[in-house]
């Protein structure tokens, strides 16, 4: 659920506009907050369910003091972003809400709060990555793009994997400690043992060469989740990015699991205003598979994918949350199986 690096495009400027009018900022997010997300915090964190809004609110809303942001021109929205009231999307003249994920980056899915949905258990790769984790204790998962390590923690309270077959990497490696004051748990067996860094998914050495691979046989895993960050990328940095990703995998067996903002028919990035460099590209399920095909061609390696492209709706997300994307835009699953 992050973007990566400072190059061009693979942090993209959208992601640091340091303002709430936006249109992927809802003022209330308790929309998207899942009975798995409530049971996580109220079973494991040990908050009383009636605490849960407030305590969520606190951490995600808090108030940081009011910062400016230069004018940012939207033209698929004819929307015009800056820190004073907008009435067009009904907001009020208010001081501007920093919240400690907000204030770190603008990312959609804290500003409508899909980070509260348990994205790695509704894929369809699901049942089977679980299944292994919990049959093999040896095999190991990195979550690429970990965020507050929420999907993480599910793996664990919610169905049981071992928190030493697991290793998280993030671009921003702040969010993990907010996520260890949302969850409460710095001091637990997973905030002890689950291991994490900050890492470049475009850079491969700033990858192997975090803390997360630390202890990890050959500084390479069984599996990679990852979700929400190949969609930030045009085609030629997505490719850069896949070997990456493939570089970090053990061998044939392997799987790089996930799901992120996919359309009908693929096409060029719009709803964000301008990015620098190209755009990003919106696969849709032939262009991923055709995307991974030149990956595995150019890294002499066979590889298989398998795609499903799901309605908003499948991931409780209501469409009118997500239509500044385009009202074509659906959840691209996948698996891609290392064959070779």
């Amino acid at each position: 659920m992050s973007s990566q690096s400072s190059q061009p495009g693979s942090d993209p400027s959208y992601a640091k506009l340091k303002t709430t009018d936006v249109p992927w900022y809802l003022e209330d997010i308790t929309m998207h907050s899942t009975p798995q997300f409530r049971k996580l915090l109220e079973n494991y964190s040990g908050i009383d369910s009636k605490d849960i809004p407030k305590h969520v609110s606190t951490i995600v809303r808090k108030p940081h003091s009011r910062t400016h942001a230069p004018t940012t021109t939207y033209p698929y929205l004819n929307l015009c972003l800056h820190p004073k009231s907008d009435t067009k999307h009904n907001r009020s003249p208010k001081p501007q809400q920093r919240s400690k994920l907000w204030a770190l980056r603008t990312y959609p899915c804290i500003g409508v709060g899909t980070f509260q949905i348990p994205w790695i258990s509704t894929g369809f790769f699901y049942p089977s990555l679980l299944s292994t984790l919990l049959s093999q204790p040896s095999r190991t998962l990195l979550d690429i793009g970990c965020f507050i390590g929420q999907d993480l923690r599910h793996l664990v309270f919610h169905d049981g994997v071992r928190p030493s077959q697991l290793r998280g990497l993030d671009l921003v490696p702040e969010f993990w400690d907010v996520g260890y004051e949302l969850f409460r748990d710095r001091d637990r067996d997973f905030g002890q043992v689950v291991k994490t860094s900050g890492g470049d998914v475009l850079d491969l050495r700033s990858m192997k060469e975090g803390a997360a691979l630390e202890g990890v046989e050959g500084g390479v895993v069984d599996f990679i989740y990852v979700s929400q960050v190949l969609h930030q990328f045009d085609v030629e940095r997505g490719v850069v990015a896949a070997k990456n990703i493939v570089g970090l995998t053990r061998g044939p067996g392997s799987r790089i699991v996930g799901a992120q903002v996919g359309a009908v028919v693929g096409r060029e990035s719009k709803g964000y205003g301008a990015v620098a460099g190209p755009q990003p590209w919106v696969h849709d399920e032939e262009s991923w598979k055709r995307m991974w095909e030149r990956v595995g061609r150019e890294m002499g390696i066979e590889l298989e994918v398998e795609t499903r492209m799901k309605a908003w709706r499948e991931y409780g997300v209501d469409p009118s949350v997500t239509s500044y994307m385009g009202d074509d835009t659906q959840i691209l699953e996948f698996d891609v199986k290392r064959l070779t």
